[in-house]
């Protein structure tokens, strides 16, 4: 199985700029997939408290 980890800075339209760490496997039954890559900020941080108002916003949406 191979990884791969690293950061990557970027804008978002309404969060503004997430510092989020990411985590790529890439899966040998499906080399067609790609992988699956997980998505981190670490908590307390500005891009942490961003997403979460984004989930919180979507969450709201989703109920209306």
């Amino acid at each position: 199985m191979s990884v791969d980890v690293g950061e990557l800075s970027l804008r978002h339209p309404e969060a503004g700029t997430l510092e989020l760490s990411y985590e790529r496997v890439l899966l040998p039954s499906d080399p067609g997939l790609g992988g699956l890559t997980l998505w981190t900020a670490p908590p307390g941080s500005p891009s942490h408290a961003a997403l979460r108002r984004i989930a919180a916003r979507l969450e709201g949406a989703a109920s209306s």
